[in-house]
């Protein structure tokens, strides 16, 4: 007796033998798929099968019937089992696997002088490629089920969306706009807030409706607006989004790597914080031109931070080095890259724009619990991190931490000092920069 996966194997090659492009495990619906679904051009028919090696077919014939394909079989590996089911008025063929070929050859109208493909028996004993096996890509299930449902127009926005808040974590879908007063009874008024919608509503029903995002509210009044955040579901098809992205710029971002050298690494290790229980890549978007203005606006904090918790900044990451070697992240390593990233602003403004321009970073407003803007930042994906730090990865000693640590903390001791300001601009950067890159 044959197994499901050798028949599920057969039929594909011999359909893909009469000119149908075939899938295996087709999903039809977010919880439904089929053992086989085909499409063939030059027969204009789409095809599905359901393989069966019991006599309960009723599900089978059922799901067949209700997706409305072209041609619709069970096949079977019992030819007593051979009848058809009727389904909401269509007629469902249960076949055996060794007729199914002539049944084909029937409905599609095949010249008797085009050549059979054969039996199963004789395919088992052929010499076959074998095929990697099935492995479910969430992103790819998930395009399918949009596609099933006849939302193929909305199909890259909502994957584009999925990725960018896979890398900002939250984005706000709607501003409060103004108040309308409606008329109630005994002409009394009632307030009713009005919100401008930013992005577009029916992308957020579609991915609300299959538990990719949720949506919650912050602040009061004139300051109220929503912001949607992926759920675990949409974490899970971001993250693969993301990684697609990176190997399909993989080049461009060892061109990168190339043309800033250690920078690269000192840029994104600087950058990387914790949000949340996740990492992101964040660069605080200043129009502060003075340098120690600057430092004193985004450095100050991250000392602090380290005083207070030496691992609040990157806990302890660990990163996968090239040769399966793995280092984590010291918090001072992260501290000293952090203070370069922000004194050699305009190199870490050019990184992130390169990153941009591959949708590896987005632009972002950030706003406060209660929904008051806080100013402009670039957020990349952590994933990003991972791919320059394993091909660029930091040394760690103790003469690097004991200098790097002292050089910070001194200059931010100083930096409202306007007399050492023009001398520390220039030193800093040089002797920093020499002992963490040599």
């Amino acid at each position: 007796m044959p197994l499901h996966s050798e028949l599920q194997n057969y039929l594909k090659a011999l359909l893909e033998h009469y000119d149908f492009v075939v899938e295996k495990e087709r999903y039809i619906s977010p919880t439904e798929r089929i053992d086989l679904y085909g499409h063939s051009n030059s027969h204009n028919k789409t095809i599905g099968i359901e393989i069966t090696i019991t006599s309960d077919t009723r599900k089978d014939a059922e799901r067949l019937a209700r997706y409305g394909f072209d041609l619709a079989y069970i096949i079977t590996d019992n030819l007593k089992y051979e009848t058809k089911i009727k389904y909401h008025g269509k007629d469902i063929p249960i076949i055996h696997y060794n007729r199914f070929e002539s049944e084909l050859r029937r409905v599609l109208n095949i010249s008797p002088s085009f050549p059979k493909f054969g039996p199963f028996e004789e395919w088992i004993t052929k010499p076959k490629i074998i095929e990697p096996a099935f492995t479910e890509s969430k992103l790819e299930k998930f395009v399918q089920v949009l596609k099933s449902s006849g939302l193929d127009e909305f199909v890259e926005d909502v994957v584009n969306l999925i990725g960018m808040l896979y890398i900002t974590k939250e984005v706000p879908s709607m501003y409060r706009d103004s108040v309308t007063y409606d008329i109630i009874r005994y002409g009394g008024k009632t307030k009713r807030p009005q919100y401008e919608s930013v992005i577009d509503p029916k992308i957020i029903n579609i991915l609300k409706s299959f538990g990719i995002i949720f949506e919650e509210a912050r602040g009061s009044g004139k300051l109220r607006k929503y912001f949607i955040s992926l759920t675990d579901k949409g974490k899970e098809i971001g993250r693969e989004i993301i990684l697609n992205r990176i190997n399909a710029h993989s080049k461009e971002l060892d061109n990168v790597i190339k043309e800033f050298g250690k920078m690269s690494a000192i840029i994104v290790t600087g950058t990387l914080e914790r949000y949340g229980k996740e990492y992101v890549l964040r660069l605080g978007l200043s129009n502060k031109n003075d340098l120690f203005d600057r430092l004193a606006m985004y450095a100050t904090s991250r000392v602090i931070d380290y005083t207070v918790s030496r691992a609040i900044v990157t806990h302890g990451y660990r990163v996968e080095l090239k040769y399966g070697r793995k280092q984590e992240i010291h918090p001072l390593l992260s501290l000293i890259s952090h203070f370069i990233a922000y004194h050699d602003y305009d190199k870490s403004v050019e990184l992130f724009s390169r990153l941009e321009k591959m949708d590896l970073a987005y632009e972002v407003p950030v706003y406060d619990s209660r929904a008051r803007f806080i100013g402009n930042e670039v957020r990349g994906a952590v994933e990003v991190f991972e791919y320059i730090f394993s091909r660029m990865p930091l040394i760690e000693s103790d003469e690097v931490f004991d200098f790097g640590a002292l050089t910070v903390l001194l200059a931010l001791s100083r930096i409202k000092d306007q007399k050492l300001q023009e001398r520390n601009s220039k030193n800093l950067q040089n002797i920093t920069k020499y002992h963490l890159t040599r």
